[in-house]
């Protein structure tokens, strides 16, 4: 499968029974993984600075807000989310390419109506 114009959603990927587990190329991109909002990510990371262990354990919830334990459980949403998807990668035992990128391969990306370079997130002009 070589679309690195195509999409694949991730449930679809963890959920989905596989018929072409003998594929030797696998290009798509992957969307619908669950991500933290930036506001959502702040709090996350004023979490963790204060107490590194609020993921480790299910005891997270003492002590935190509701939106903080909201935050968390998300988080953890979101990792075991993406650990799925990668184990049901992992088990493409005959894939010698791999590429989970998108379409644009040049070295400046249109994003929010502004070019910026990869390399730096300059805007070049």
């Amino acid at each position: 499968f070589d679309g690195v114009d195509r999409f694949v959603e991730a449930n679809n990927i963890i959920r989905e029974p596989w018929t072409c587990l003998g594929i030797e190329t696998l290009c798509c991109g992957i969307f619908g993984i669950v991500r933290l909002t930036k506001d959502e990510q702040r709090i996350c990371d004023k979490l963790l600075e204060v107490n590194p262990t609020y993921l480790e354990n299910d005891g997270i919830s003492t002590g935190l807000t509701d939106t903080e334990r909201a935050v968390v459980q998300k988080l953890k949403r979101s990792q075991e989310q993406q650990r799925q998807a990668y184990e049901r990668l992992a088990s493409l035992q005959h894939l010698k390419h791999l590429d989970l990128g998108f379409g644009i391969r040049r070295s400046d990306a249109y994003i929010h109506s502004k070019f910026y370079t990869e390399v730096d997130g300059m805007n070049p002009s």
